[in-house]
């Protein structure tokens, strides 16, 4: 009891010097002896564990003895009398909470005035599972109910900082959001989450089905069977509250509309990201935009910037970054600048890979042998003489895309020795011609403005595909997807092996003839399960499920583009006619090099069992067309893909592929097109009809005109006569004058 003597009708200035804590700590040893047995009953709450927090009531019993003990001036001075009638529950010994039990009051809980405010902290009894983070003080005592075995702390109200208040009592670094479920609750979760991961906890939140507001109202809603159903899950992306959900289509044509000739390149970083959505996956997936300088690949990664939780961006990074070994920094806070925790589960952009393929070979060679470590997905461990060993293992997954111009033949060499975990897709770009420049001078909107739109809608899909916060979420079945993929998975494979394979090649100058060493072809098991989650990323961006041919469009770039550009254009040249034997020359013009070149790279294809070559008795040289193993593995292929478009189109200028119902109709167009013209009937499409997302085509035997869309369906032709129709263009063949961007039928 304090020690005083009472003085009658004193000034508040004559108040007794009593400090305000011992005044307060004794009000909560009064209201203590005192059990709130209505507030117990109402709400559900067990009377052992609210004695067991130290909860009481100043009932009339307690306010006697407050007004016995306390002056009057000190009972006014300290506000004594505003928790006349109200729950205490103690934060500490000497704050606490006044907690009405009147609903229909203004002011439901009140505190000691003039007093700074602490958070009501609640301890296991035993060693914590974590920290559960709640708003309110009965939020923390029904959350004491159901998980006991967790630390629990109320900030009091969304609007409160906590962060610093946390390191005064963790005892662990798991921590456990559960704010009330309204707007103010979501946003300021993701607010406490982005800073609690910028201070390397672990974080998640407690989420509930049902329309119960808050984690108080679930305790008294439910029986303990039901309450199972309260779920702990990590926040993994943090989800702006406004954001306004987006379709695919949406997302296409506002990219469509302000980068048209991006809309492959965004589609693709779209899946590789979404792979993070699978529950299970291995083999960490990287692709590399390859192109000219200023063909907008930088562009294109550059709408996926900033999207917390799900990109990271570097310009730039060194081996050793994944795991630091710095010698200036201490070894307890090496863990806060290694990058490879911070890319774990997320995207690791990086928009300029070009100076980095461009090291010197010592440096090159260390750069991809970490990399390809990082890239098996379990981590890395690595030791030095500064800091000893150090490191991370276990699953260690996350996807990346890079941009880069077209990789030195050093790169190519040194990747294909170690195991290339890298794919490369060609970006298409426009022809820059005089209209092409004058359309960029004269275009009307700014194009900072256009790639913010971009930003914003990619910011909005993405939200829609993650608008759970959550990844590592979708349990895939295989047993779902489309059949006829596995066939073209491992085709695709099989061919990539070959087409990117390490072999030595070199010629002779004095003897003319062209040694090599023996091949090192890899086996194609990690290329088809890396293509399989590319495409289950794809699937996951259209809302599926399952993988269908649709998701594997982008595999004809991909197989082009992952692997040296020597061997990229005599890959091409021989594709331009797949099933006519060439002639060195011939091969050469196609590749627009020199027969030397040519000759070298031929024999490269010969070794690894891509091409063969037939004897041309006339002039004493040889004929080459593909093998007959690589041909079964590519005709099944194209049958499947028979659109190559901007693929071939960035790299031929005379081979040009349509899918019609997945049939093959192309020809080549080596006569003159206004020959042709003049024996058959000529559409003229825009120069945009080289993308070939809509083709016009006219029938000779009608004059009917129909469209196909890039899903093959018809539009104005019954399915009997449009088979009439396309097995007569299949027999006449389909020829473009690329010049004069028409489509000629013969």
């Amino acid at each position: 009891m304090i020690d005083y003597k009472p003085k009658p009708k004193e000034n508040l200035d004559d108040t007794p010097k009593l400090d305000k804590k011992e005044v307060y700590k004794r009000v909560i040893e009064i209201a203590r002896e005192s059990t709130p047995q209505a507030f117990a009953i109402t709400r559900k709450y067990n009377e052992d564990i609210l004695k067991e927090l130290g909860v009481g009531l100043i009932d009339n019993k307690a306010k006697a003895k407050i007004e016995y003990e306390f002056p009057s001036e000190v009972i006014k001075k300290y506000g004594l009398s505003y928790f006349y009638n109200r729950v205490i529950i103690p934060f500490n010994e000497e704050y606490f909470c006044g907690r009405s039990q009147n609903k229909n009051v203004s002011k439901k809980n009140i505190y000691p005035p003039r007093t700074k405010k602490v958070p009501f902290y609640i301890a296991s009894q035993t060693e914590p599972k974590g920290l559960i983070v709640v708003e309110g003080e009965t939020d923390a005592i029904a959350t004491k109910h159901i998980y006991p075995e967790y630390d629990i702390v109320s900030c009091g109200g969304v609007q409160t900082s906590i962060i610093g208040d946390l390191h005064n009592f963790l005892r662990t670094r798991n921590i456990i959001i559960c704010f009330d479920k309204d707007n103010a609750g979501f946003e300021w979760s993701q607010k406490l989450a982005a800073d609690l991961k910028e201070e390397k906890f672990e974080v998640q939140q407690i989420i509930w089905p049902g329309s119960e507001k808050d984690i108080d109202e679930v305790w008294f809603n439910r029986t303990q069977d039901s309450l199972k159903i309260v779920e702990f899950q990590v926040i993994d992306v943090l989800i702006d509250k406004d954001f306004k959900p987006i379709t695919k289509e949406e997302y296409k044509k506002i990219i469509l509309d302000n980068f048209p000739g991006l809309w492959e390149t965004v589609d693709l970083c779209l899946s590789v990201i979404s792979i993070n959505k699978l529950k299970h996956w291995t083999d960490p997936v990287n692709i590399n935009l390859v192109g000219p300088p200023s063909s907008q690949k930088t562009t294109a990664i550059s709408f996926f910037y900033g999207i917390e939780g799900l990109t990271y961006k570097s310009d730039s990074f060194t081996p050793k970054a994944f795991v630091s070994h710095s010698a200036t920094v201490e070894k307890d806070k090496l863990e806060e600048i290694d990058l490879l925790p911070k890319i774990r589960d997320k995207c690791f952009l990086t928009p300029e890979l070009g100076p980095i393929f461009g090291k010197r070979k010592e440096d090159l060679l260390e750069l991809i042998g970490i990399l390809t470590r990082v890239f098996d997905g379990e981590g890395l461990e690595t030791d030095s003489g500064s800091q000893g060993h150090r490191g991370y293992s276990g699953e260690y997954l996350f996807t990346m895309v890079g941009a880069t111009t077209p990789l030195p033949k050093t790169a190519w060499n040194i990747m294909s020795k170690m195991g290339s975990r890298m794919f490369f897709f060609g970006v298409p770009h426009d022809k820059v011609d005089d209209d092409y420049l004058s359309g960029i001078i004269d275009q009307d909107k700014d194009y900072g403005g256009k790639i913010q739109k971009c930003k914003e809608a990619t910011k909005r899909m993405l939200f829609s595909i993650f608008s759970d916060g959550k990844k590592r979420t979708i349990d895939w079945k295989n047993s779902d997807n489309d059949t006829k993929i596995c066939g073209v998975l491992i085709n695709a494979a099989r061919m990539m092996c070959k087409l990117r394979a390490s072999i030595q090649v070199w010629d002779d100058d004095y003897t003319k003839e062209v040694y090599f060493e023996s091949p090192q072809i890899e086996q194609p098991m990690r290329i088809i399960n890396i293509l399989l989650n590319l495409a289950k990323g794809h699937a996951i961006t259209c809302g599926r499920t399952y993988v269908n041919l649709e998701d594997m469009d982008m595999m004809p770039n991909l197989l082009i583009n992952t692997m040296p550009e020597d061997r990229t254009g005599l890959f091409l040249a021989l594709l331009s006619d797949p099933d006519t034997p060439l002639k060195i020359d011939q091969i050469a013009i196609k590749m627009n090099t020199s027969e030397k070149i040519a000759r070298k790279a031929l024999k490269t294809f010969e070794v690894l069992g891509i091409v063969k070559s037939m004897p041309y008795f006339e002039e004493h040289h040889h004929l080459y067309t593909f093998s007959d193993e690589f041909k079964g593995w590519l005709d099944t292929f194209i049958a499947t893909f028979p659109i190559f478009t901007s693929v071939l189109t960035n790299f031929t200028k005379e081979c040009y592929y349509i899918k019609l119902k997945n049939r093959d109709i192309y020809r080549d167009n080596n006569v003159n097109g206004n020959t042709l013209a003049e024996k058959g009937k000529v559409v003229t499409l825009p120069k945009s009809a080289v993308v070939l997302q809509d083709i016009v085509c006219q029938s000779l035997n009608t004059t009917r005109c129909c469209v196909f869309d890039d899903i093959a369906t018809a539009t104005s032709i019954p399915e009997l006569e449009l088979q009439q129709i396309l097995l007569k263009m299949k027999e006449k063949g389909l020829v473009i004058n690329p010049k004069q961007d028409q489509w000629i039928l013969v």
